[in-house]
């Protein structure tokens, strides 16, 4: 028999409905580039968001920690050793004023 896709499981769920709820809330606050402006950024183009660190190692309320980061910059910082790497991504989710 023929295999279809695996089901999503609760945590990619969470992350959904988590990415919906964020997209609405940067919206909201006009961040529609990327945070990061990394030498290569794309500014607007290929937005996603990076979180302070991978998701399997996230808490719940740290799932909706995140910055909005094009493709290259966010291959960029995901690169970085793991404590620099959330020590960035903090550091820009404080500043934000909102």
């Amino acid at each position: 028999p023929k295999k279809g896709l695996k089901q999503t499981g609760a945590k990619t769920d969470e992350w959904e409905q988590a990415r919906k709820e964020l997209k609405k809330t940067f919206e909201a606050n006009e961040t529609t580039a990327c945070e990061l402006k990394l030498d290569g950024c794309w500014k607007k183009n290929a937005l996603g968001f990076a979180h302070i660190d991978k998701r399997r190692n996230l808490t719940p309320d740290e799932l909706h920690s995140v910055v909005l980061a094009c493709n290259p910059c966010h291959e960029k910082v995901e690169r970085l050793p793991h404590l620099e790497m959330r020590k960035i991504l903090t550091k820009i989710i404080e500043n934000r004023g909102w």
